[in-house]
């Protein structure tokens, strides 16, 4: 069968692809992949030790690549591409180079398994979470992928709990747990007070129209990355480059204060679907970042000057970077408190608590007050695909889901034997279940379906956007210095 797909390999948040042409699909190259993996605890450890080695020797070959100065990576692409001799090392052009962006299947790409070693995971197709040690008690048969359902009102496939033991779906989306580098509050609690975030009437008439145009570009961003966000985000935070970088751009985006610049990609190597930049200042470190981050950034500052802490100013207002902000916006708050205190007591500050996908505005006065918004969207992402199924779905969707999937396998049953000749081809006991089948069908289409997500919720980030906008343009009016009064008549 031609049935294309990748096999990735998921190694320090790198995501290495592999192609296949042929034979990609669940009974071929699927029970291939998960036949690989040895099913007692002794073999899988020792099995899983030579995918860590087989990871860790292509992390290797990119750091590797990596110590190459930027400058020599931007003459070898006009070297490449001018199909003249290179002074890299041999073999730049045939090393597996990474992703940071979740690979995703597509028209032409109709089934992705990702080998999650950060995590122990094996994934299809975005949404069907495996427990790797656990992966072969999913089929049934050797072949069938019973507990594999692809729901097609959102898109994703999901393993559905009451086909898979528990052992192999549990456990497979722990994210990250992010420590703030702040210090506890140790000081009694402030004063807190919980206001409602400004929008775009906060601004004179005169002055919307360029927040209104930063907001269609933002709205394309989100448009571009929300997917992404939905597959990754739970599992990346401060200290990873490419969480900073993403939350650096989208910042400078959102800033009235700054003029943007669009760049376009620096290939490392000549291969437009893959899109890799080396993203690094002059003689820092690079790094590899695909299209994730590359392209808005402020004018003059190229891509990779996020800074290095989950802290710092960006156009007069204190950021700070975390995960999360649903569960930890309380503790966080109380942290950027603390730090305040003790840093700038006698002045008042604006700050942003940012998790990407949300934000908590404030205010913090030298008197000890304390103002603060509720946990705003940025993105709005209702389905977080990381996440195990009962954790993104209502129960009765769920059990929609599960109801349509056992009549796909009684269908299954029948053709099985009408093939076999168990039952004869337009016999009465072939239109007695195909008519039971139709009716059944028939039932599950009729019944009522409430919201299918179990976090979904309106999309309000164009009010978040104008409520961000508004924190950065009053930081700015207060750091601005005086106005000269030189050359004016005094007053009267």
């Amino acid at each position: 069968m031609g049935t294309r797909a990748w096999t990735v390999l998921k190694y320090r948040k790198r995501y290495y692809r592999f192609y296949h042409a042929m034979d990609g699909g669940l009974e071929d190259l699927g029970v291939e992949t998960v036949g690989e993996i040895p099913q007692t605890p002794r073999g899988f450890t020792k099995w899983f030790r030579e995918q860590l080695k087989a990871a860790k020797a292509l992390d290797a070959e990119v750091e590797c690549l990596l110590s190459v100065p930027l400058a020599e990576f931007r003459n070898f692409v006009i070297q490449y591409n001018e199909d003249t001799q290179s002074d890299l090392p041999s073999g730049i052009d045939t090393v597996v180079l990474p992703d940071f962006e979740f690979p995703f299947p597509d028209w032409d790409i109709e089934w992705v398994y990702l080998m999650d070693l950060d995590r122990q995971t094996l994934t299809i197709n975005n949404g069907a979470h495996v427990n790797l040690l656990h992966v072969s008690k999913v089929i049934s048969d050797g072949y069938r992928w019973e507990s594999l359902y692809h729901d097609l009102k959102n898109g994703i496939a999901v393993i559905l709990p009451s086909f898979a033991p528990a052992e192999a779906i549990g456990n497979t989306d722990l994210p990250i747990c992010y420590h703030s580098s702040l210090p506890s509050l140790s000081d009694p609690q402030p004063h807190l007070e919980v206001v409602e975030a400004k929008g775009l009437n906060a601004f004179p008439l005169k002055q919307r129209h360029g927040h209104i145009v930063r907001w269609q570009i933002f709205r394309y961003l989100q448009k571009s990355y929300s997917e992404h966000l939905s597959a990754a985000l739970d599992f990346l935070g401060p200290q990873d480059l490419h969480f900073r970088e993403f939350a650096y751009l989208v910042l400078s985006v959102i800033s009235p204060n700054f003029r943007m610049s669009f760049e376009a990609l620096k290939n490392v190597v000549y291969n437009e679907d893959r899109g890799y930049a080396g993203l690094c200042k002059e003689g820092e470190e690079p790094e590899f970042l695909a299209y994730m981050g590359v392209g808005a950034h402020i004018e003059e500052v190229p891509p990779g000057s996020a800074p290095r802490t989950g802290m710092y100013w960006f156009d007069g207002t204190l950021v700070s970077l975390t995960t999360n902000l649903i569960e930890t916006a309380d503790l966080e708050v109380a942290r950027v408190i603390g730090h305040s205190r003790k840093t700038r007591p006698t002045e008042s500050i604006n700050v942003i608590l940012f998790s990407i996908e949300h934000v908590v505005l404030m205010r913090i006065y030298s008197d000890q007050r304390v103002q603060r918004t509720k946990v705003l969207p940025v993105f709005h992402i209702p389905n977080h695909t990381s996440r195990d199924a009962r954790k993104r779905y209502v129960p009765d969707y769920l059990k929609k889901m599960e109801r349509s999937q056992t009549l796909r396998l009684k269908e299954l049953v029948v053709d099985r034997l009408v093939g076999e000749r168990k039952v004869e081809k337009g016999s009465l006991a072939e239109v007695e279940l195909q008519s039971e089948l139709t009716a059944s069908y028939e039932e599950l289409d009729t019944t009522e379906e409430s919201f299918s997500l179990v976090n979904w919720q309106p999309d309000t980030t164009k009010a978040t956007f104008f409520a961000m906008a508004h924190v950065f343009e009053s930081s700015a009016c207060e750091t601005m210095p005086p106005r000269s009064e030189q050359g004016k008549l005094p007053a009267p």
